[in-house]
């Protein structure tokens, strides 16, 4: 709305008048020949020395003005309805229009050309414009009204090839109110954002406290930028207010940063306790959304309304949520350890022991009352494979059979309560098997024991021989044993 205040004291003091529209005369209204300080809003006004708009004129754009030019003998007043927009004026060397001409659309001081001193008429096209004698706005002044044809500069003027600076009256900025057409937004993109983790166990049978605090605080942010038309009218310096909603209005100014942003900190409750034999996992996730709406902006300009689109743009993470998973841990004792049966028992010099057996880290100790005999002359005894829950098969010449009890050789003696080994050279098993001799293999029964380096039939136990040892005979006649021949 264009008003214009006024106050009979300088710095805005004293007693004021208000005023929307033209006054003739100040005197009328109590107030003629009293003004020192004004403030102007929306359109220019102009102040004349004389009622009924006469005398010397003097504008104002809007603003504030502490003092005033000409303090106490303004008698009249008068509101510039013109468009401001598009100024234009059209300078003439010679009376009525001749001669060489320039075409002015902006302030322009003319001591830096050619046209200096030289005006003799001028045509207004648009606009209101201020003409002064001197450059920089200085010596005395006229206006030069829209449509104005002014064939010849009158001497009262004092501006008869001597004006040297001109400048159109300012609009007064326009009130700007906007409005968000959020029927038609639209969600550009949106995406959920990992900003914490929370893990809580509960190995016991009873319900237990998370151990972290009921609630935290997290940090969000909010992005918005608002952008003009290409056609806008709304000049640099122009600003208005956008609510986008209760707690959020944006402020726009043209022509410096239309885009700020927004911190803030948000608080997320927190489960307080963990059932008995759970995992909790609380996920705290920021949702991001990036969107445009259109905006109407309505633009009201000395009595005139006009409508513009825009956009405003954002980029939302203020939105924090928690989301809770509980898994059920299994019950105590459920899970199944390794079968004995399933490990591997190194052979002697921790060799390991073909199949898909684990390796065990430690030997295997001989059974008691059990000695290993050295075979004479050779080395130690071919490294072998033994499973567990099986019967251990010595290496020929060194180990016997577990699980058998050995008779010994005729002639000899039997120490009470141990096993003798085999002599020297002609070791023969008292078992039930008989293993054949280096070079000399002998079926046992309906299996064959293969010599060293062969691989065990499936499902046998392979005893390898040794050297030239001897292997032991094969069972005799039931119940006496053969000794073997010494040397």
């Amino acid at each position: 709305m264009n008003r214009v205040t006024v106050y009979e004291r300088a710095d805005f003091e004293g007693l004021s008048r208000e005023f929307s529209c033209d006054v003739p005369d100040l005197h009328e209204l109590d107030f003629g020949d009293c003004i020192a300080s004004l403030k102007v809003v929306g359109q220019p006004w102009i102040a004349y020395t004389g009622p009924k708009y006469e005398g010397e004129a003097h504008a104002f754009e809007e603003g504030e003005y502490p003092a005033v030019g000409r303090p106490r003998s303004f008698s009249s007043l008068r509101l510039v309805h013109h468009d401001l927009a598009e100024p234009q004026i059209t300078l003439y060397e010679r009376p009525h229009f001749q001669g060489a001409r320039k075409v002015v659309t902006e302030e322009t001081n003319l001591a830096y050309g050619y046209f200096n001193d030289r005006v003799a008429s001028h045509v207004v096209q648009r606009g209101v414009w201020l003409l002064y004698q001197h450059p920089g706005g200085g010596g005395r002044h006229c206006l030069a009204w829209p449509g104005e044809r002014l064939a010849r500069y009158e001497p009262q003027q004092g501006l008869q090839g001597r004006l040297s600076h001109l400048r159109p009256l300012r609009p007064g900025k326009p009130l700007v109110s906007a409005r968000l057409l959020w029927e038609r937004r639209r969600v550009e993109a949106e995406r959920e954002v990992l900003v914490d983790e929370i893990v809580g166990v509960n190995e016991t049978a009873w319900e237990q406290a998370l151990a972290a605090s009921s609630a935290r605080e997290y940090s969000t942010a909010l992005w918005q930028s608002f952008r003009f038309s290409n056609a806008t009218s709304l000049k640099a310096g122009l600003s208005f207010t956008l609510a986008v909603e209760a707690a959020n209005v944006f402020t726009v100014q043209k022509g410096r940063s239309e885009c700020s942003t927004r911190r803030e900190r948000v608080a997320v409750q927190l489960p307080a306790a963990i059932p008995p034999r759970t995992a909790l996992t609380v996920h705290v996730l920021r949702k991001e959304v990036t969107l445009s709406v259109p905006v109407l902006l309505t633009i009201t300009q000395n009595e005139t309304v006009r409508t513009e689109l825009g956009e405003y743009r954002s980029v939302s993470g203020t939105n924090i949520c928690a989301r809770y998973t509980v898994k059920p841990l299994p019950a105590p004792g459920t899970q199944q350890a390794p079968a004995a049966g399933d490990q591997e028992v190194p052979t002697v010099g921790d060799q390991e022991a073909t199949g898909d057996k684990e390796v065990l880290r430690t030997h295997q100790a001989p059974t008691m009352g059990d000695q290993e005999a050295p075979a004479v002359g050779h080395q130690e005894a071919a490294r072998h494979q033994e499973a567990l829950r099986t019967q251990q098969v010595p290496t020929t010449g060194n180990k016997e059979a577990l699980g058998t009890q050995q008779v010994p050789t005729a002639g000899l003696q039997e120490a009470p309560g141990t096993q003798q080994a085999p002599t020297t050279g002609n070791k023969k098993a008292l078992g039930t098997q008989q293993e054949p001799a280096m070079g000399d293999k002998e079926a046992l029964g309906t299996q064959q024991v293969p010599a060293m380096g062969d691989q065990d039939a499936a499902g046998t136990q392979q005893v390898p021989t040794t050297g030239d040892k001897e292997a032991p005979a094969p069972e005799e006649a039931t119940g006496t044993p053969r000794a073997p021949a010494v040397g």
